[in-house]
């Protein structure tokens, strides 16, 4: 099976010799295989770099696929090896192929090597060794690649290397536009650049979920590709946003999770909005949460004057940017807020360290959140106080004064884990088969506090609901153990109170079916099996012989439910009344839609000449009529919903009169969305027949109102520039 593999290497060595290998023997093969990975678009990662403080070369090729042969044969091994000639006299190092590059396992090694007298010599690593060359994996390629590899990469290869890539990119580039931009055409774009494609007529961006947008007046012969996006000699492409500057002097900034860019005109935050008289010029990046020009600090995005902050002191312990603090003699700031009743010329930090603070004094972190809640012991000349956000989710940035720690901390941990508990009031216990007994019991105890709120957020959650038909399971199956009904009498209290979702997953009637059979409430029992077998319950078969429910085996209704079922079953579940009512009752938009569209999943729908009105017989025709009207409403707001099964979906019904013409328009954007996606073929002319369906509905519509409303929405788009859907 093919994994992540990787060819690893540290070697000590003095820089004039490393430069003089890297010139003679590596750059080429590297550039090459660096460039080859940049063209695919895969996900192999390269460190190859001198470590001045170490005098080695340490190396880490991370090859997202390969196997052992893939490593004795690559031409990068064969690069490493051919490094002695230019060995000191007491050059150390290792060369490393192994077989699962995420893990130290010496198992998986297919070639280790040390140095020794000059030369390669093949012989497993030592433990200490072992140690050592993980400890390096650790500190110089997988915290890096955290990072965010493709933006690190001048600090993880050598500048020779990345020089030599570059010429190779614009190398191919040129070669590539000269050799296929003819052969572009709508329904066979070329992409210059990941994401970037010309068409023949218009060059324009095409990202997941995103508009397209056209760029106009962009020579292509100058295009190129930067690691912000693409220019050409007149301005850059950021994503979806052109602007018009000296590429030569426009860079992009990024530490971590915070991006700025700049150019001769301006400092730009992540979104490309210019910061107002900013200079783009003297701009540079400190930390993660502050850069600067000749005027200006930008602290977590705030644009700030030197000359009023002046001398200034960070605490980032509060790790988001709201809760980082900037202070000075005149000001103490929280991100975008100046906090309020301290005394920033004596203010001072007494335990600097929020996390630390909170573990020192068995603080809980009630936020869920790996970073942890923020509190922050300080004082000014008016006494002590705490800064704190306890719950990132819940709590804003607050100043409280204190007179005493340890009661404060006493208060606080009480406060933190009634916090805590708010937030999984809303966790339903988590079901484990075999222990019944355990989960009816933290099943009670959940109901008991707060359940209609619960019932309110969860009541067309897939997830709640399966925890509610876990509860009646253990309800049945307590009893059927004990023999003590107050086992179902719980299951039909909670039954009743949810009942009127419980179609979204009708698993939920065949527990409560057996309930009320062993409660001898056949009437009740009927209705459970109806429901199930409406609501398209996908085990329904089970039901007919399950002799838990034998009490109703010989009832008509019973019999009739099921001569229902065996003579529909070659296409069950197939669309209903009882499902479409359902649906209707709905009152939430978003979860109405929602729902359709995961109902769209489980049942089929009757194709159209079942409701040709020549074909219904005239006793029937109300009902048909009814049905029609709420298919079309359901088929449409299902098919505008993305989802997994969308294509197929959309393949299914697009020939149904039932469409609207949003719902063929919403289709054919995630068709053309799809079809630019990496590792797709670029292949648009499927979406042709669809764009021909929604140009043909708009002239047979025009003049109605939701036809009128898509118009104007489609007019301004993009993908109407390319396929000419309105005027």
């Amino acid at each position: 099976m093919s994994q992540p593999v990787g060819i690893i290497a540290k070697i000590n060595i003095s820089e004039d010799s490393y430069k003089k290998y890297v010139r003679q023997v590596a750059a080429d093969v590297l550039a090459g295989n660096v460039f080859d990975c940049i063209r695919g678009k895969n996900r192999d990662l390269y460190v190859f770099h001198y470590l001045k403080k170490e005098n080695a070369l340490y190396a880490f090729c991370f090859f997202n696929y390969g196997n052992s042969t893939f490593l004795l044969e690559h031409p990068i091994l064969d690069m490493f090896k051919k490094i002695t000639p230019y060995l000191d006299d007491d050059s150390k190092g290792y060369l490393i192929a192994t077989c699962d590059s995420l893990n130290n396992t010496p198992e998986d090694f297919v070639y280790v090597a040390c140095i020794e007298n000059r030369k390669w010599k093949e012989q497993p690593l030592s433990v200490a060794q072992q140690e050592a060359y993980w400890k390096d994996a650790d500190k110089y390629f997988f915290k890096k690649a955290e990072a965010g590899m493709e933006i690190v990469m001048p600090r993880v290869l050598d500048k020779g290397v990345i020089k030599k890539v570059k010429a190779l990119g614009e190398k191919y580039r040129v070669q590539h536009l000269k050799d296929n931009l003819h052969t572009a055409t709508i329904e066979k774009p070329l992409e210059l650049f990941g994401g970037y494609f010309y068409n023949g007529r218009q060059f324009y961006c095409c990202m997941p979920g995103q508009d397209v947008v056209i760029f106009d007046h962009i020579n292509l012969q100058e295009l190129r590709q930067e690691p912000y996006g693409v220019r050409d000699n007149n301005g850059v492409i950021v994503g979806q946003t052109y602007l018009a500057t000296d590429p030569a002097k426009f860079k992009v900034w990024h530490k971590n999770d915070t991006t700025f860019y700049s150019s001769a005109e301006a400092v730009y935050d992540y979104k490309l909005n210019p910061y107002p008289s900013s200079d783009g010029l003297s701009y540079k990046m400190i930390s993660d949460y502050i850069g600067e020009d000749k005027a200006y600090i930008y602290f977590t995005g705030e644009q700030l004057l030197k000359s009023e902050i002046g001398a200034y002191a960070i605490n980032s312990s509060g790790y988001f940017f709201q809760n980082v603090l900037l202070y000075n003699k005149s000001q103490v700031r929280a991100g975008a807020i100046v906090l309020q009743n301290i005394d920033a010329a004596s203010f001072e930090i007494l335990s600097p360290d929020a996390l630390v603070f909170c573990k020192e004094h068995g603080l809980e972190n009630p936020s869920g959140s790996y970073a942890g809640c923020f509190i922050l012991h300080c004082r000014d000349k008016d006494g002590e106080l705490i800064i704190h956000n306890y719950d990132i989710h819940k709590t804003s940035i607050t100043v409280e004064r204190i007179t005493s720690l340890s009661d404060y901390v006493a208060d606080t941990k009480v406060l933190l884990q009634d916090i805590g508990a708010q937030r999984l009031k809303n966790y339903y216990p988590q079901y484990k088969e075999g222990k019944e007994s355990i989960y009816y019991e933290a099943m009670n105890s959940w109901l008991a506090d707060g359940f209609e709120d619960k019932w309110q957020t969860g009541q067309y959650n897939g997830s709640f609901l399966i925890a509610m038909n876990n509860y009646f399971y253990c309800c049945f199956q307590l009893y059927l153990q004990d023999k003590d009904t107050t086992y179902l009498q719980a299951g039909v209290s909670l039954f009743e109170k949810i009942s009127a979702t419980c179609f979204i997953n009708p698993a939920v009637f065949h527990n409560t079916a057996c309930i009320y059979a062993a409660l001898g409430n056949a009437e009740k029992a009927l209705q459970s099996i109806s429901a199930a077998l409406h609501y398209g319950y996908e085990k329904i078969s089970m039901v007919w012989e399950d002799q838990d429910l034998s009490l109703l085996f010989k009832n008509q209704d019973f019999l009739s439910l099921k001569a229902y079922y065996e003579a529909n079953r070659n296409y069950y579940p197939f669309i209903n009344l009882p499902v479409l009512n359902k649906i209707t009752t709905i009152t939430d938009t978003y979860y109405k839609n929602s729902v359709a569209a995961s109902m769209l999943n489980r049942f089929s729908i009757p194709d159209l000449p079942s409701f040709a009105a020549e074909l219904v017989p005239e006793a029937q025709r109300d009902y048909y009529a009814e049905m029609k009207e709420k298919i079309a409403y359901f088929l449409n707001a299902a098919l505008q919903q993305q989802s997994l099964y969308y294509k197929d979906n959309y393949a299914r019904y697009k020939d149904y009169a039932f469409l609207n013409v949003r719902t063929h328009f919403f289709a054919l954007q995630g068709f053309f969305n799809e079809a630019h996606r990496k590792y797709r073929s670029n292949d648009i002319h499927f979406c042709m027949p669809i764009a021909k369906k929604v140009k043909t509905l708009i002239a047979q519509h025009r003049g109605e109102t939701d036809t009128e409303m898509l118009v104007q929405e489609i007019r301004g788009m993009g993908i109407n520039k390319i396929l000419g859907l309105v005027e």
